[in-house]
């Protein structure tokens, strides 16, 4: 991860004010966050990496969804300002901040 090596973790927005933030800061861009599909395995759901919930209300409406039929495991900010799950492959940009705040 390009945060890893930095000793940073990516974002984990917990309010539309830490996505506006982040929009703010940053500019309009599609950005990925520490948002990821588990296994049932480990609970299942998308969390934070960290084990954080994710509110419901910082969603894309209809999401997430594993659109068009693929599995979605990570989690972007895009460019409307709200989360959305896609595949891990995808090319985007990391918003790291520091693992101790």
């Amino acid at each position: 991860m390009a945060c890893d090596g930095h000793g940073m973790s990516l974002i984990s927005p917990q309010t539309r004010g830490d996505l506006q933030f982040v929009r703010d800061k940053c500019g309009k861009r599609i950005f990925w966050t520490s948002g990821y599909r588990f296994t049932k395995l480990l609970g299942g759901g998308i969390k934070y990496f960290e084990g954080l919930e994710i509110p419901k209300g910082l969603f894309q409406n209809g999401e997430p969804n594993n659109g068009r039929g693929r599995t979605e495991y990570c989690l972007e900010l895009n460019l409307r300002g709200n989360l959305n799950d896609v595949p891990c492959h995808f090319k985007l940009y990391p918003v790291c901040t520091p693992r101790n705040l």
